[in-house]
């Protein structure tokens, strides 16, 4: 009787030796606690002072314009909402939200939907959120390449 067992393809037994021979680095305790902290006032105004504007908002309609404007009146409100979803791990519903529509490629049918390129708008409080944090692990590999 025959045993049948599939065949490691040659470029799959190199996947594999190259993979078991990478060394990834791993941060220190007190990085990693510097970076899943809470964010703070100073990360979501700075990372907002660097946000391009004219850009279209997401589903819930706030613009950086707009966090930009009343950062002083509603900055404290969205770093706590988004504080309280660090705690309990994730993202309210409507921060996690996106709206996909479709840009029509030029001069093709628009009926056709492969004539359209897809594009997710997301709330400018999600982006704030994400921004911040990869700033955090940018400037935490700065720190270890210096």
């Amino acid at each position: 009787m025959r045993t049948c067992t599939p065949e490691i393809s040659t470029s799959q037994e190199q996947f594999n030796l190259f993979i078991r021979n990478l060394i990834f680095p791993k941060l220190l305790n007190e990085d990693r606690k510097e970076m899943e902290g809470p964010l703070t006032l100073d990360e979501c105004k700075r990372v907002l002072g660097l946000s391009q504007e004219s850009k279209s908002p997401g589903e819930d309609g706030f613009t950086v314009e707009f966090y930009k404007y009343f950062f002083d009146s509603v900055g404290g409100y969205l770093l706590e909402s988004l504080n309280a979803a660090h705690e309990v791990g994730k993202l309210s519903i409507s921060q996690r939200r996106g709206v996909i529509i479709l840009i029509p490629k030029v001069d093709l049918d628009l009926l056709d939907l492969q004539n359209g390129r897809p594009i997710t708008m997301l709330n400018t409080d999600y982006k704030i959120t994400s921004k911040a944090l990869a700033r955090r692990i940018e400037t935490s590999c700065q720190g270890q390449t210096s």
